[in-house]
């Protein structure tokens, strides 16, 4: 029986062809089964052979091995189909280690990657920021020096659109001005749509 399972171990080694391979576990797991609770040494060998032949594609002869490797070297065995092939307690701990080592891996690269994005997207803001603020100072100079270059200047006009023309009012006291001009008298009800849109500031001095 113990030389019958060296060779068949030898051949499932090799791995001479697909069906010499097939061949070859299906008289292991057959070997495997006789042995148990006759001879505890040749199911052990048998058992061993099997783990060593790696994958099995065959779902019966895969659910056999199981079974079989099951019944010799505990049900903490098992197979694993990523990986195909068969995993002892120990290596399935270490599989699942390192799985979860590769997911957190792979979620702090992803969120390191988000953070390298903001800051790149926050610097290059930054940097146009200062660049748009920096040209529309030297632009708003030139402007009260020579308003006739500045206004002919194209780098200056689309400056002054982005941001604003030197000569223009603020925005919010621009439309404040102008709703005091046009409620000059607020009645009760005007007066509580322009707070409740939040221009408020624009009819407080009237009453």
């Amino acid at each position: 029986m113990k030389k019958q399972l060296v060779a068949l171990t030898v051949l499932a080694t090799l791995g001479v062809n697909s069906q010499a391979q097939a061949q070859g576990l299906d008289d292991l797991i057959s070997s495997c089964f006789t042995a148990i609770g006759k001879d505890d040494g040749a199911a052990v060998l048998a058992a061993d052979a099997i783990i060593e032949f790696g994958s099995i594609a065959d779902l019966k002869d895969r659910a056999d091995a199981i079974q079989c490797i099951k019944a010799v070297k505990g049900d903490q065995w098992n197979y694993s189909i990523a990986l195909g092939r068969f995993l002892s307690p120990q290596q399935l701990a270490d599989a699942k280690r390192q799985a979860e080592q590769q997911l957190e891996m792979s979620f702090a690269q992803d969120q390191l990657d988000k953070v390298v994005k903001n800051a790149r997207d926050a610097f290059n803001a930054e940097s146009q920021n200062l660049l748009a603020q920096e040209t529309y100072s030297h632009c708003a100079e030139l402007y009260e020096q020579k308003k006739s270059e500045a206004l002919m200047r194209p780098t200056c006009q689309k400056i002054f659109k982005e941001i604003k023309h030197p000569e223009m009012p603020d925005k919010t006291n621009y439309i404040s001005a102008f709703i005091k001009e046009e409620y000059p008298k607020p009645t009760d009800v005007e007066r509580a749509a322009i707070e409740k849109a939040g221009w408020g500031d624009s009819v407080k001095t009237h009453d």
